[in-house]
């Protein structure tokens, strides 16, 4: 795991340390419910800066290798999703610089980077507007898609209610259930790794391993060179 994603688990059990410890009463009181209120509006502040940042993180990778001449399937979908157009010019670096392929993808990451910054939310409305062209679309599961729904939505009328209508709201929380969701969100369910990625953990290990084969084909294509130019067997 990368060391942004152990951050934010050590933020959200921060948090929880903090908002969610819990009586022993069978109900919880007012007060844990109000607690977890807030643990509700802080943590999903936690996982949408979290996705923000991996997903910018893992564009700008994209970046790199595409400036050296190395795609992958985020690339092509990046690529495909953009609005650029792509007018042909008169130059091809003679009289002045002509357009390569590593300006392209560095206006598709500047773009990217745009709609990242302006993202409000982690339901999929707006998710699916930064991370679907860097080609998720398809590999996540539906479940966690739901979950994150739910908890954007939870957010969403713990953040707009005040006076009676919050004290109403609030008596329907319960801080164990609201724990139990946010660590399926961040971890999924008991460690289990499907084939789609059902967690953030999952998405985490995927932007990684997507980078680092982007990596291993660079280095490949290094070594692959070395051994050419001295006259080696590849």
């Amino acid at each position: 795991m990368t060391p942004l994603f152990v951050s934010l688990e050590r933020e959200i059990d921060r948090l929880a340390a903090v908002y969610l410890p819990v009586s022993d009463q069978v109900l919880p009181t007012p007060e844990e419910q109000e607690r977890a209120r807030a643990f509700v509006l802080l943590s999903h502040a936690e996982i949408e800066w979290y996705i923000e940042h991996a997903a910018e993180a893992y564009s700008a990778s994209l970046r790199d290798a595409a400036a050296r001449g190395y795609f992958n399937f985020s690339s092509l979908a990046l690529i495909a999703f953009s609005e650029e157009k792509f007018t042909f010019g008169d130059s091809l670096g003679g009289k002045r610089d002509g357009r390569t392929i590593g300006t392209i993808f560095g206006k598709l990451h500047a773009n990217l980077k745009i709609i990242i910054d302006s993202n409000n939310g982690i339901n999929e409305k707006s998710l699916a507007k930064f991370l679907g062209p860097l080609g998720i679309s398809g590999r996540i599961d539906s479940n966690w898609m739901n979950d994150l729904g739910g908890y954007a939505s939870m957010r969403g009328r713990f953040a707009h209610m005040s006076g009676p209508d919050s004290a109403q709201v609030i008596a329907t929380i319960n801080p164990v259930d609201v724990k139990i969701l946010c660590d399926r969100i961040v971890n999924g369910v008991n460690g289990v790794v499907g084939e789609k990625i059902s967690s953030l953990l999952d998405l985490d290990n995927a932007f990684e391993q997507w980078k680092n084969d982007l990596a291993a084909i660079v280095r490949g294509s290094r070594v692959n060179f070395i051994r050419r130019l001295f006259g080696a067997k590849a």
